[in-house]
Formats: C-alpha cells, sequence, structure tokens
C-alpha cells in the first residue's frame, strides 16, 4: 500500500492509495501539523458532498483532479514510507495483547480450600479476669475463602471473641478455631485465681521447751485455685515448723514462723521460746577433797526439759560433772569459790555459788516439804527435808508425837492410823529440827442408808467429824434416781439406787446408800 500526501499550510490534507482488491480514500481535516485521519473504503462518501478519484469524497465539496496523483507520487513517497510504516505496527501490536489475557483469567481463577488450621498456642493458662489473643494460621496460604470461626466449649470459664480469650471463672474450657470448609484447631484454656492475702490464727506464740502450737492460715478469696501453703522458720534452732503448720519450741530464744501462698502473699507469727529452771540452793558449801551430789534441780518450767551440761567457773577449786540428771561435785585441795552453772537443753540456766572450806559442813537449818498435812485413815504420804547447807551431811532422826493417830519411818514416810493429830518432826544429830502438823480426820453419819418413794425424801443426818464441827459437802452417784441439797436433804426422782457421798473440810467421808421404789 502506498500513500500519497498533498499538503498546504493551513489546508485540508488528501491521501489516496490504489489497493488491488479496491480502492479507499483517506481524508483528514486541519493543520499539518496535528493532521486527524478517516479512511472512507469500497466507495463511502465523505461528510460534506465532496469526491475523490475512485468514487470517494472530501469534505467541503472541492475536487481533486485526477492528473494531479503522478505528480504527486514521486515526490510524496519517499518521505512517507519510512514515517508511517514504523508508527504503525508498534502501536497496534502491544496495545491489543497485553489488554486481551488479563480481561480473560479472572473468568478461569480456581477456588482454593484450607487444608489445615493451627493455632499460636495449643494451651493457655489465664487468671480470672485475664486475656490473650490466640493467632490462627490456615495451610494454603492463597486459601480462597481465610474466615475463621471462633468457639468455646465452656463460656462460663472462658469466652473466645475474633481470637481473643477471655478468662471468666476457674476452670477448663476448649477453644476451637473452624475453617470455612471444616477444618479445626483447638486451644485447652485453663483458668485459675490467685491468693489475695494469707492470714494466720495468731501473731504471736509463747512456748516452752518441747512446747508445741498449731497455727492455722486462711487464704482468700476462698475461690483460690492454689491454696498451698508453705511454712518456714527464721531460726529452725529455736522453733520448727512442719507442713501443717505445726510450730515445736526447741530451746530459748526468738524466730518467726512464715506463712506463704503460691504466689508469695505472706504472714507471720513471732515465738518466743522460754523456759526456766531453778536449783534447790543458790549457795552452798563444801568441805575440802569432799564430794556430794546433793546440787539438784527443783523445778523447771517444761517437763520434758534435761540437763544439758554443768560447768565450774575454778576448776583449781571445784569440779563438777553430770549424768542424766545427777550433779557431782568434787572440792580439790585448795579451798575458794566457784560459781556453777547449769545448763538445760532448752538453755535454760542457773546457778549456785560454792564455796569450798577446810571444816566440816554442819547443818543450820531443816525444812521440811509441808507444814500441815491432812491424811484419810489408812493413807500415806511422804514428807522431804531439805538442809542447809545442802550439803549437810549429818545423821537426821524421824518422830511421831502420836503414833496411834499417825507414823513415821526412816524416809519421812507418814501413815495414817486413826482420827486425830500427831506432830512429825525431824532433827539433825547437831539438834536443828523441824515439825508438820499431821491430822487424821473423821466422819461418821447416824445412819449409813434409806429406802423412800419416787417423790419422797429423807435427810442425812452427820453424827461427828474430826476436827469437830466441820462444814460437809454432799454429791449424788445419780441424779436421775436421788438428788440431794447442800443440807442433806435427798429426794427420789425413779426407782433405782443411788450413793451420797459425804466430805469434811478435811478431806474425810462417809457413805449414804439410798433406794428409790415406785
Amino acid at each position: 500500500m502506498k500513500f500519497k500526501i498533498l499538503s498546504k499550510k493551513g489546508v485540508a490534507v488528501v491521501l489516496a492509495a490504489t489497493l488491488a482488491m479496491g480502492s479507499f480514500a483517506v481524508s483528514a481535516t486541519g493543520l499539518i501539523d496535528e493532521p486527524v485521519f478517516t479512511a472512507y473504503a469500497g466507495g463511502s462518501s465523505v461528510p460534506g458532498g465532496s469526491s475523490v478519484p475512485g468514487g470517494s469524497s472530501v469534505p467541503g465539496g472541492s475536487s481533486v483532479p485526477d492528473t494531479e496523483e503522478p505528480t504527486e507520487q514521486p515526490t510524496e513517497e519517499p518521505t512517507e514510507q519510512p514515517t508511517e510504516q514504523p508508527t504503525e505496527q508498534p502501536t497496534e501490536q502491544p496495545t491489543e495483547q497485553p489488554t486481551e489475557q488479563p480481561t480473560e483469567k479472572p473468568t478461569e481463577v480456581k477456588d482454593v480450600k484450607a487444608t489445615s488450621i493451627t493455632l499460636s498456642k495449643s494451651t493457655l493458662a489465664l487468671k480470672v479476669g485475664g486475656t490473650e489473643t490466640l493467632t490462627a494460621t490456615i495451610a494454603p496460604a492463597n486459601v480462597t475463602d481465610k474466615t475463621v470461626t471462633w468457639s468455646t466449649s465452656n463460656a462460663k470459664v472462658a469466652t473466645v471473641s475474633n481470637g481473643t480469650v477471655k478468662a471468666v471463672a476457674n476452670g477448663t474450657a476448649t477453644v476451637t478455631a473452624k475453617t470455612a470448609n471444616g477444618k479445626v484447631a483447638t486451644c485447652t484454656v485453663t483458668v485459675t485465681t490467685d491468693a489475695a492475702s494469707i492470714k494466720l490464727n495468731k501473731k504471736s506464740l509463747k512456748l516452752e521447751y518441747k512446747g508445741t502450737a498449731t497455727l492455722k492460715a486462711t487464704v482468700t478469696p476462698d475461690t483460690t485455685t492454689d491454696a498451698a501453703v508453705t511454712w518456714s522458720s527464721s531460726n529452725a534452732k529455736v522453733a520448727s515448723v512442719n507442713a501443717n503448720g505445726k510450730v515445736t519450741a526447741k530451746k530459748n530464744g526468738t524466730a518467726t514462723i512464715t506463712a506463704k501462698t503460691a504466689n508469695g502473699k505472706t504472714a507471720t507469727c513471732k515465738v518466743t521460746v522460754k523456759s526456766t529452771v531453778k536449783l534447790n540452793s543458790k549457795s552452798t558449801v563444801l568441805q575440802i577433797k569432799k564430794s556430794s551430789t546433793a546440787l539438784k534441780v527443783a523445778s523447771k518450767s517444761s517437763s520434758k526439759d534435761a540437763i544439758a551440761s554443768v560447768k565450774s567457773s575454778n576448776t583449781k577449786v571445784l569440779k563438777v560433772s553430770v549424768k542424766g540428771n545427777k550433779i557431782t561435785m568434787k572440792a580439790q585441795k585448795k579451798t575458794g569459790t566457784a560459781k556453777v552453772t547449769v545448763t538445760m537443753k532448752s538453755g535454760a540456766k542457773a546457778t549456785c555459788s560454792v564455796k569450798v572450806q577446810k571444816g566440816k559442813v554442819v547443818t543450820k537449818k531443816l525444812t521440811l516439804s509441808s507444814k500441815k498435812l491432812a491424811l484419810q485413815k489408812g493413807k500415806k504420804a511422804t514428807l522431804t527435808v531439805t538442809r542447809n547447807p545442802i550439803t549437810a551431811t549429818e545423821k537426821l532422826t524421824w518422830t511421831s508425837s502420836n503414833k496411834k493417830v499417825a507414823t513415821v519411818d526412816k524416809n519421812g514416810k507418814v501413815t495414817a492410823k486413826k482420827a486425830g493429830t500427831a506432830t512429825i518432826t525431824v532433827k539433825s544429830a547437831n539438834g536443828k529440827k523441824a515439825t508438820c502438823k499431821v491430822t487424821v480426820p473423821s466422819i461418821t453419819l447416824k445412819s449409813t442408808k434409806a429406802t423412800i418413794k419416787v417423790g419422797k425424801s429423807t435427810t442425812i443426818k452427820v453424827k461427828e467429824t474430826y476436827p469437830k464441827k466441820e462444814k460437809v459437802t454432799y454429791k449424788s452417784s445419780n441424779t436421775k434416781v436421788a438428788t440431794v441439797n447442800s443440807k442433806g436433804k435427798v429426794v427420789g426422782k425413779k426407782a433405782g439406787k443411788a450413793t451420797i457421798t459425804v466430805t469434811t473440810k478435811s478431806g474425810a467421808t462417809a457413805k449414804f446408800k439410798v433406794t428409790v421404789k415406785k
């Protein structure tokens, strides 16, 4: 195809071409700088009614002579072909192909379904009121429908919204994430409640050696999941504590017992262990080269306490030793003074000042354990004597002023014989003595038995007492059968038998038997 261009500045341009299969005309109206072309084939007419060779016309109605065609072709063809051909082909092909392919593919997109779904966590631990967000990952990545549906097995324990789990109450719930095509993943959620505080039933304790006490811990709130309490002592040598809060005193001192919850809340109790001990003398004397076992533990606050050690402050004057609870003091050849310290297992201590002298130790004073004693007929009691100094070893003699009432042996054992009074005397070889008045009381009833009917009464009458005119008390063995008042009046309550015991102030007793009939 060849084009002919006829143009002048500001004049319409006409191109004509002849094809083997026919003819068409191209016309453009406008300036030569910006030509606009319109082609008309097969003898089409140009708007405006003007014709061009071959049956075409140009706008405006002007005709172009046929004689101009030969003269224009030689001059125009060389210049037009290079400029028109390169611009026609590149602009047609690139614009058609890219726009055709993208519009066809969307209609052929394949529906990609999920093959699996996983969660960021398979288990989750939360406290009541706490939240955490789970992330769901669907495979493959190019799945068509990425919708995930969340659900919980127990909304009373934990709820879920768009993957965010909220703890509601103690317990366990399963959170499920589900894809559009039914693939699922789960997470087990455990909800717990921490302890808010802990309190002990006592803030302080005072114990003696080997004494015990149990502390009770209260954890709040009562919905606390882990209410376990661990116990500890700041000084287990003073006071220990077991897993149940039982405190045991070990030795004198102080210790702090701490109760701790699983989440670190604590409560404390101050324990003071204080045991005491007393010796039978605060001071004594001992002759040189003599030994004595007279020093003893007279009293201790804890019956479980025992001697741990005995020490002398001056072993050149006095040496000491202990075996069990027996203390032995041994005076050396040198006179002087030494302080003996007795230490108990509880840590309690007591001391005794000992003077070692050349001369013999003699009794300065005797003291009996009781100055008065009341014994029922046939009963026995032992009086103990304390010497001052305790190391005196003189022989002691025991006597009774009335052996018909009470007797005494060489060891101070007294036996009550009959109603009355006797004086027991202990005397040392150098004449020092101590006494005890022994009373053997008695009571005699005018009658020792009675039979009464239900609702009826009788009165117990005392014939005599020793000591004389002592006050008496009454007590029934079975108040459902018979009652008795402070005056000795007995009332029958129901059929049966009862024994009324009458006791004097000194301890003498008598029995009154009552039978109640309907």
